[in-house]
């Protein structure tokens, strides 16, 4: 069972991070850990609830079955979460200024 939780947890964060770079070309070795990882977070807290609210589903036993179902279910979250990160990111922008003050503590 525990390979099947693995696989379940960190699969489908692999296929969106391939899907994003494939949009994205400049990618470091830091900003892809960033992005899977934040792909692991996100996409096993949304599996979550739709377990939990739209299926009902309150406990995880991870079976043959169950993790096959899982990992249809995460790879079609995986596919949209990539698609609306890249749009996300390439649509907005922030930009922070700060300004010295020129005054002297006595």
């Amino acid at each position: 069972m525990f390979i099947n939780q693995i696989l379940s947890i960190f699969f489908p964060a692999i296929i969106s991070l391939k899907l994003y770079e494939k949009m994205d070309e400049k990618a470091n070795l830091i900003k892809t850990i960033q992005n899977y990882a934040q792909a692991v977070l996100i996409i096993n807290i949304i599996m979550y609830f739709i377990l939990v609210y739209l299926v009902k589903q309150v406990e995880f036993v991870f079976t043959n079955i169950f993790t096959l179902k899982y990992l249809i279910l995460a790879s079609v979250v995986a596919v949209i979460y990539s698609i609306v990160a890249k749009c996300i990111s390439s649509n907005i922008k922030c930009e922070v200024e700060v300004e010295k003050s020129d005054v002297k503590k006595s």
